[in-house]
């Protein structure tokens, strides 16, 4: 739209619906009443402010709070569970239990534990080894995996080998 057309039009408009004033007289009440409009408006919206304005402030404390919660419950469990384990101590010395046990004799089951793991650790790392060992005992005993039909996978001829293998641990 070009500027004439523009100032052709807003004329035509201001000609059909003219700005109407209150007279002299009422000009002083009218603007009071305005106001009174505007300051109830203003005053309404001031309640609402309080929400508004510290939203960062209410977010660092919200997330503040829950750390806090969250650093209490975990000092909490650890505690929690040495009073656990001196009841239990208590009751069982009670039962009179705590007699028949050693702190020896649990070092000697403890290391006994870990030299196990340790053992099954290792073994479970070296699979080339174990598939021979496997195969070489399957020879003594005259065994071996169903050859079949011949195209069976390695995969299924290393899950026979650990089928062997756990059958022989439960028979023993």
């Amino acid at each position: 739209m070009k500027t004439q057309d523009f100032l052709f039009w807003l004329k035509g408009w201001m000609a059909r619906h003219p700005l109407n004033t209150p007279p002299e007289s009422l000009q002083t009440s009218y603007i009071e009443e305005v106001m009174a409009r505007v300051r109830a408006i203003s005053a309404r919206s001031l309640g609402w402010q309080w929400v508004l304005v510290p939203r960062p402030v209410l977010a660092v404390s919200t997330a503040l709070a829950a750390v806090l919660v969250v650093v209490l419950l975990a000092n909490r469990a650890p505690t929690q569970l040495a009073q656990r384990v001196e009841h239990d101590g208590q009751l069982l010395s009670e039962l009179g239990a705590l007699e028949e046990l050693s702190t020896d004799d649990l070092e000697d089951e403890a290391r006994m534990v870990d030299q196990l793991m340790l053992a099954d650790a290792e073994s479970a790392g070296d699979d080339e080894a174990w598939i021979e060992q496997t195969l070489e005992l399957l020879g003594d005993l005259d065994e071996g995996p169903d050859m079949g039909s011949g195209d069976t996978a390695p995969e299924e001829w290393l899950d026979d080998l650990e089928w062997l293998d756990e059958s022989e641990f439960a028979s023993s």
